[in-house]
């Protein structure tokens, strides 16, 4: 084959690339060799392209019979399944690391076919520091909580912050409505400590019964008030739901409502499994 002056690996008649035809023929003779049929698509797919570049039939042309003859040498292409081996699941141990020892412990795993893995033991200083202040259970903001009168009347109510500081809104709003009635009586027997109320007692009364449930009780019931937690829940809306069904399937005759709306979906659930009835 005669080349061009330009580019020197295409033939001036045929316009085949001469490298390529090298290439497939040292393939062609190394798969004959070896009986290997890696490279009969690559001289197939080239010939078909010669011959529909040229329009010529596979004798018209020197070249398609050099190409057939490269083909020729090739066996027949078969597609073998992969097989695939299932791994094997060794052993494996899980040990802390020892310097010396951890190396050793490996080269055996090695032999013996298992597997090791190294874990870090706790440090002095792990065991030693405790920087993390464990708050007590009583005083976790959120909560959903109930408050028992000495007449056995009930109060369930829910709140973000600790049930010390809701507690000591109700107690507050107790202690402000006593004042205001010992003033609308003109029963104050001493100064207490703090500003005096200015304000109208009736007025006063009104808006602390109208602020509390608890207030409310207590204004007709003269008996102390107890208050525990029912259920921890930081998340507002569950704690809301939460606090709905506790007040559904526990007497509760100081709430003025039953909280948020709840599917009764949950009714036969919940009275079977009781896991919203408070033991008294």
């Amino acid at each position: 084959m005669s080349t061009t002056h330009s580019i020197n690996f295409v033939d001036r008649v045929s316009g085949a690339h001469t490298q390529t035809v090298e290439s497939l023929w040292s393939h062609a003779k190394q798969g004959n060799k070896a009986r290997r049929g890696t490279h009969r698509s690559k001289v197939d797919s080239y010939l078909c392209e010669f011959v529909w570049r040229r329009r010529l039939s596979r004798d018209e042309h020197p070249f398609t019979r050099i190409l057939c003859a490269i083909a020729e040498l090739y066996p027949p292409q078969i597609n073998h399944p992969r097989l695939v081996h299932p791994k094997e699941q060794k052993p494996v141990i899980v040990i802390p690391y020892y310097t010396g020892i951890g190396e050793h412990i490996k080269r055996l795993g090695i032999t013996l076919n298992f597997r090791v893995f190294f874990k870090s033991s706790a440090s002095l200083r792990n065991i030693l520091r405790h920087d993390k202040i464990s708050v007590p259970y009583d005083q976790r903001p959120g909560v959903v909580y109930r408050i028992t009168c000495g007449c056995a009347a009930s109060y369930i109510g829910e709140t973000g912050n600790t049930l010390l500081d809701r507690f000591k809104e109700h107690q507050s709003g107790v202690t402000r409505y006593k004042n205001a009635l010992e003033r609308l009586n003109g029963t104050t027997q001493q100064r207490r400590r703090g500003r005096p109320q200015t304000k109208d007692p009736q007025k006063i009364m009104e808006d602390t019964i109208k602020g509390s449930a608890v207030v409310e009780h207590s204004s007709q019931c003269s008996h102390d008030l107890q208050a525990n937690i029912i259920c921890r829940e930081s998340l507002f809306h569950v704690r809301k739901i939460k606090e709905a069904l506790f007040i559904r399937h526990n007497p509760c005759p100081i709430n003025r409502d039953r909280g948020v709306e709840v599917s009764e979906v949950w009714t036969d659930l919940i009275n079977q499994t009781g896991c919203c009835t408070i033991a008294t």
